[in-house]
This record gives structure tokens, C-alpha cells and sequence, in this order.
């Protein structure tokens, strides 16, 4: 029996990134703190009271709404783990992680794609902060790589040389081959953090023919909708290299009659229409077999499509959503129409 607990424990650690177990450490560390501070028996599952005061802690401590967000994910995901109650499922959980977003000011993100010419800017810089030519040409070649083979920074560097992550390239993976009268780099990804569900899926079940993408909806007032867009667009981009003879099928982002996380609600409406009119651009111009299915007949006005909260489609609202799905499919099936409707 022992030996099967100790393998429970395997797999729910693997269940999980190692950044991401790092982080939850914190989490439940900061809740250590704070019910020593305040003389508090912490038991699972957490009493309402201390959880709201917990939050009020955390708050009062400076910590911004992303990051109480993330130590109430992990208090939650402990409490599933027990199988326990999840206290912070509250009403009261809630509106006060609603009030810290509300109260926190907005920062500006700094953060930008690298494109080609930001890229030319960081290699031109390199001699200036490098110690030698030679660690210059190591830098240009990794941010080089990173940038055209759209890779995350845990495949490409490793911590230490004895803590390598699960998706880091290793130099036998790179090869120099002559081909057409020129030398050609190839690169050998075995594995890829952001595509490893899709390859899981693929070493048990033959391609897809057709893939639908219905995302983004809980991304808007979150994200700026420009850097929704290149999140979405590098994705896709890595689909189709991964599988290039799939067709791919962008459903648009549908109109909610409610934005939970928005300021201003017809804002973020303007936002999703930019946002599916650049990812509708981009199936159509930079895909071989890109596709898209509009939404017109669901519309804020029809209350009966949506369910109370505004957000989510009623019943008949879902019956209409996949009759535009079934009719989208079969027009592509039957012509060479790449938008349905038109």
C-alpha cells in the first residue's frame, strides 16, 4: 500500500510545472505567515473569515491582483486535493478579489513582440555589452533562434547544467546540412511546452482532418487586445507548422451581454471585433488552408441566447452556436468558400 501512496504523490507532483509547484510554495507559505502574525488556526478547509482576511493581508501587503489571484489558486487547488470543501468558490471570495482588481491601478504593459527590426537593434547592441566576439555571436544566435523558431525561454536555456527542463534543445539537436548550393541550419524540436497536449494527442490518435478554434473570450479585459492577437497568431503559426496539412478553423470570439472584468463594456466589445477581424486577416492570408466561421445571428439584443449572468449562451443561444458550426462545415466540405457566412 505504501508504495501505491508514494506513486499518488508521483504523479499528482507531475500533474503540475515545476515553476508553477514553486509558486503555489509561496503561496501557501505567505498563508503560514500571515496565520502566524495573527495568532490563527489554519485547518482545511479554510474557515470564510480567514480567508477573507487572508486576501485582506495580502492586499493591505502590497501584492497585486495577479499575484492574490495565484495564492488563492493554489488554497483552491489544495481543497480540491483533500477533497474538501473550496471556500474560495464564496460569494464573498469573490467580489473582494473583484474589489482588490478594481482598486489595484492599472500598469501600463511594457512588453512588445520582437520583430525584425527590434531584433536587429538587440544584436547591433551586443558588442557594447559583451566581453568578447565570441559571446557576442552566442547571443546573436540564441536570440536569433528564439525569434524565428517562436521559442519559449525554458527550450532554450537551461539553470544549471544539472537542472535542464523537460523542453530545453540540446546541441545534438542542431545540424548543419549543404543543400541547393547553400548551408542550411536544421532544428530538431523534440518537444514543446506549448504544444505538448496536441503531440500527447497525436501519438494516440490519427491528425485531425479539420481543427475548430473557439478562444479569447476570458482573455479580453485581462490582455490588450494587440497582444491577444499575436498570442493567438503564434499559436496558430505553430499548429500549422506542426501540422501543415490540417485545416485550421477560427471560430469568432462571440459578444457577451456582460464583461465581467471590463471598465467599459462597449470598449471591450469594440476590442473584440478588432481582435476577430486581425485573427479573421490572418487565417485567411497566412494560412494554406486557413478558415472561418462568423457568428452574425448571435447578437446582445437577443436575450433569450444568453443565460442570466449575461455571459454564458442559454440553451437555445448554444442550439443556434452549433447550428453555425454544422453549417460552416458542411459549406466547406461542398465549395471552396473560406468564410461562412459570407
Amino acid at each position: 500500500m505504501e508504495i501505491l501512496d508514494v506513486e499518488v504523490e508521483k504523479l499528482v507532483h507531475f500533474s503540475m510545472a515545476k515553476n508553477t509547484w514553486k509558486t503555489y510554495k509561496t503561496a501557501l507559505e505567505s498563508l503560514a505567515k500571515f496565520s502566524k502574525e495573527y495568532g490563527l488556526n489554519v485547518s482545511w478547509p479554510i474557515q470564510i473569515d480567514v480567508l477573507t482576511r487572508f486576501i485582506a493581508y495580502l492586499s493591505y501587503s502590497g501584492l497585486t491582483s495577479s499575484t492574490i489571484n495565484t495564492y488563492l489558486s493554489r488554497i483552491s487547488h489544495k481543497h480540491n486535493l483533500l477533497g474538501v470543501t473550496d471556500t474560495t468558490c464564496t460569494f464573498i471570495v469573490s467580489k473582494m478579489l473583484e474589489g482588490v482588481r478594481r482598486k489595484s491601478p492599472k500598469l501600463s504593459d511594457i512588453r512588445a513582440p520582437v520583430t525584425l527590426e527590434i531584433l536587429h537593434k538587440i544584436v547591433r547592441s551586443l558588442p557594447s555589452v559583451c566581453s568578447s566576439h565570441y559571446e557576442s555571436c552566442l547571443f546573436a544566435s540564441a536570440f536569433s533562434l528564439a525569434c524565428f523558431a517562436l521559442l519559449r525561454i525554458g527550450e532554450l536555456t537551461a539553470d544549471t547544467n544539472t537542472d535542464i527542463g523537460a523542453h530545453t534543445i540540446f546541441i545534438n539537436d542542431l545540424s548543419l546540412k549543404f543543400s541547393n548550393s547553400k548551408y542550411e541550419l536544421h532544428l530538431k524540436i523534440c518537444s514543446s511546452k506549448a504544444d505538448q497536449r496536441v503531440e500527447e494527442n497525436l501519438r494516440c490518435y490519427q491528425p485531425p482532418q479539420i481543427l475548430i478554434i473557439h478562444l479569447g473570450s476570458n482573455d479580453l479585459g485581462l490582455i490588450k487586445g494587440k497582444e491577444l492577437i499575436e498570442q493567438i497568431r503564434l499559436d496558430i503559426i505553430r499548429l500549422h507548422v506542426l501540422l501543415p496539412n490540417l485545416f485550421l478553423v477560427w471560430s469568432e470570439i462571440l459578444p457577451r451581454r456582460y464583461w465581467h472584468l471590463a471598465e467599459n463594456q462597449v470598449a471591450i466589445n469594440s476590442t473584440r471585433k478588432r481582435v476577430n477581424a486581425a485573427v479573421r486577416n490572418i487565417f485567411k492570408e497566412e494560412l494554406n488552408h486557413g478558415l472561418v466561421i462568423c457568428h452574425p445571428n448571435i447578437k446582445v439584443q437577443e436575450r433569450n441566447l444568453f443565460r442570466h449572468d449575461g455571459v454564458h449562451l442559454s440553451d437555445i443561444g448554444n442550439d443556434v452556436f452549433l447550428n453555425n458550426v454544422q453549417g460552416a462545415l458542411e459549406s466547406f466540405a461542398s465549395s471552396d468558400r473560406r468564410v461562412f457566412p459570407n
